[in-house]
């Protein structure tokens, strides 16, 4: 169950759940530059946006303690927004912000108890294409 999100999505990209990591990663980036979105106005002048969302690998948090999750946009795509995925309560964001070419978010664990929250940092990336070919 997931208590908390925030971010900010304009394209979801999905990747086989059964794949690696980085096989995932390699599959959504792939999807997302087959899938342009088309501004107003001439396409010479703006080329055409092309969106997706990452996710950065999940963390438990300890009670009591303060942890730093990322998340990073593939080469040749820029951070556009981020936001963050809590599996509970208990965990305060202190920070949630760009951090290079990704995003990086900040939680506690305000509870006394010992059970396992876990938090995910998500990076929405974009790449601007001139054309069919992927030029500038």
């Amino acid at each position: 169950m997931t208590v908390a999100a925030a971010v900010v999505t304009t394209t979801a990209f999905v990747a086989p759940l059964n794949a690696t990591a980085a096989a995932r990663t390699a599959a959504v980036a792939e999807d997302a530059a087959g899938n342009p979105v088309q501004g107003n106005g001439n396409r010479d002048n703006f080329g055409r946006l092309r969106t997706a969302e990452f996710l950065g690998v999940s963390a438990v948090v300890p009670s009591g303690a303060t942890q730093t999750v990322s998340a990073r946009c593939p080469s040749r795509t820029e951070v556009t927004g981020g936001g963050f995925v809590l599996s509970d309560p208990v965990l305060v964001v202190l920070t949630s912000q760009r951090s290079g070419n990704g995003w990086t978010v900040t939680v506690r664990n305000t509870d006394g108890v010992m059970i396992r929250p876990t938090a995910r940092a998500v990076v929405e990336c974009a790449a601007i294409v001139r054309d069919n070919n992927n030029n500038w």
